[in-house]
């Protein structure tokens, strides 16, 4: 199974943080459907109002931006580690 890597600035949102999330998924969409599904406080973090994916949200495969493959619809296989980074915002 693909694993997702949670930064610390995420697991401060999830009631039972952990650092590695193990998911069922073919696609990177059907990965963060599987987190949000078990942590929904994530959701809006990641996807907008029509759930697409927020602007400045990058999640990659190994050192692959998804930006530069097939968005969500990117593929995954069981031994993909999926990084998420969520937006920044700084001053």
């Amino acid at each position: 199974m693909p694993s997702l890597i949670i930064p610390a600035a995420l697991r401060r949102l999830m009631p039972e943080p952990v650092s590695t999330l193990q998911v069922e998924a073919q696609t990177v969409r059907e990965a963060l459907d599987c987190l949000i599904a078990q942590y929904p406080d994530l959701r809006e973090t990641f996807l907008d109002s029509d759930g697409n994916l927020r602007q400045f949200v990058r999640i990659f495969i190994g050192e692959e931006d998804i930006e530069t493959l097939q968005g969500q619809d990117t593929p995954v296989s069981p031994s993909d580690e999926i990084v998420l980074l969520p937006p920044i915002a700084g001053g």
